[in-house]
């Protein structure tokens, strides 16, 4: 997501694990799963992915679902509903992000805390965004901000928004990412938002490999290596979604070899200011969480 502040009113999931305590569980080294054909009717990946639970010897597996990274760009003061609505839907959740303006900010905002322990209490995952300037900006300021999430809002993961993507920037994100864990942020997303060298896969927990509108996303199709790595490994980030389209959403993350994605009504210069009913009931109706026989 492009760089954005939830200060300025006019700019801007169920959980897997604990939020907070077992931040280091989505290690960057998750195994691969049997993938789903790129280009093709959906099918199912043998293993559970991010929105499941493992078989813990019960014979018994989650089949694999949908889950939501919602981007909380607007000021608690402002539009609280949208934290609201987040607690809420908590069960969708696999991450959200936090983003006082353009990042942590000078100080210490008032509004957050009490927000923030809302969503904690419902289980959320919460990661600090961090703006990388597409690896221009000093590591040592990168790494003084994820610091300051850890300590001022006590966050365990990061968001890093624009992000160079391409194979000469990977060292720099690699240290990034080294060093955001190291500090106690240990779940790390990488935003490119778009194509990227598939060696960022391995950096981060979650890399989002598209982000733009909903018109482009149905002309989108992932590169072929994206389904050589478990779709957990992926989120698309959705804008100027038509009304009528959000009940198709999460098929349309599955058969783009994701399953973690957020769609906006929203345009302009903040489409993440809101969290559409409709994209919540979209999700309910898609849960597919609950356990089912495991086959043979």
């Amino acid at each position: 997501m492009s760089e954005r502040t939830s200060a300025d009113p006019a700019a801007p999931g169920g959980p897997e694990q604990p939020p907070e305590a077992t931040q280091g569980v989505e290690a960057a080294g998750t195994p691969r799963a049997d993938v789903v054909p790129v280009h093709g009717a959906v099918t199912a990946p043998t293993v559970a992915s991010s929105a499941g639970s493992r078989d813990g010897g019960h014979g018994v597996v989650a089949r694999p679902g949908v889950d939501l990274a919602v981007p909380l760009y607007a000021h608690p003061s402002t539009h609280p509903e949208l934290w609201h609505a987040s607690a809420r839907a908590a069960r969708h959740i696999r991450f959200a992000v936090v983003n006082v303006h353009n990042g942590v900010g000078v100080d210490l905002d008032l509004a957050y805390p009490p927000m923030i322990d809302l969503l904690r209490t419902a289980r959320v995952r919460l990661v600090g965004y961090v703006d990388t300037a597409y690896g221009n900006r000093p590591q040592p300021d990168v790494v003084a901000e994820i610091e300051a999430w850890v300590a001022r809002y006590g966050l365990r993961g990061v968001f890093f928004d624009q992000v160079r993507g391409d194979f000469a920037g990977l060292q720099y994100y690699s240290e990034c990412a080294l060093a955001a864990r190291a500090a106690g942020a240990q779940f790390v997303v990488v935003n490119p938002g778009t194509d990227c060298d598939p060696a960022y896969a391995e950096v981060a927990n979650v890399t989002v490999t598209f982000e733009g509108t909903w018109h482009a996303y149905l002309e989108y199709r992932p590169p072929a290596w994206v389904s050589t790595r478990p779709p957990s490994r992926f989120c698309h980030l959705v804008y100027d979604v038509p009304d009528a389209a959000f009940a198709d959403a999460p098929q349309a993350v599955q058969a783009r070899h994701a399953v973690t994605a957020f769609f906006s009504s929203g345009s302009g210069g903040n489409p993440w200011d809101r969290l559409d009913a409709a994209l919540v009931d979209a999700w309910a109706l898609n849960d597919t969480r609950k356990l089912t026989p495991k086959r043979r």
